[in-house]
């Protein structure tokens, strides 16, 4: 019987000792470890236009008419390249909206044509990138006009231009609204 019972506490005491070495280990309250990572430059195009307020106001302006086109420009904004390469610059515009009851409705026109070779209600939009660009007449609907390139980070002038439609046009004291569109591709 001495014998049966030195067996079972042998038996217990390897047991517990199993038991206390698969437990938890009680030592350091934590630890931590150090990881880092690098990022790469940004391979994306990045656009920023600075320098004047959200919006142009060309201010008030005539019709044209047959011995000549009524335009005007504004040089006021600024357009940097948030990217690190170069990025081409691009440009679109849109069609006019009357802020009258009825509200007028001019057509955008990429000719470079006097409007009132065209007929009324139809008037154009051109941008240019630089100081002494040429401007480039916009389009809504067709290709974007490519304004020119951006090095990483360079800034240049952006200047936006309009021509006014042609007498006889719809509008007449009436603010006109219509969108320059920009986009940098790489």
């Amino acid at each position: 019987m001495q014998r049966r019972l030195m067996g079972v506490l042998g038996a217990v005491a390897a047991v517990g000792a199993f038991a206390l070495s698969a437990g938890p280990v009680f030592g350091a309250a934590g630890g931590s470890v150090t990881a880092s990572v690098s990022v790469q430059q940004a391979a994306e195009a990045c656009l920023l236009i600075t320098g004047g307020p959200s919006s142009i106001d060309f201010g008030t302006l005539a019709f044209g008419g047959p011995a000549g086109a009524i335009s005007a420009t504004n040089g006021a904004l600024s357009v940097t390249s948030c990217a690190a390469t170069t990025e081409t610059i691009t440009a679109l515009g849109s069609n006019a909206t009357g802020n009258g009851s009825p509200a007028a409705q001019w057509s955008l026109d990429v000719s470079s044509l006097n409007p009132c070779q065209i007929g009324p209600n139809v008037f154009h939009m051109s941008a240019a990138l630089g100081t002494g660009a040429a401007l480039q007449n916009l389009t809504s609907s067709q290709a974007p006009a490519t304004l020119g390139t951006l090095t990483a980070q360079q800034t240049k002038t952006l200047t936006q231009g309009l021509v006014m439609p042609c007498a006889g046009s719809t509008g007449a004291g009436q603010t006109m609204s219509f969108t320059y569109g920009y986009t940098a591709t790489l």
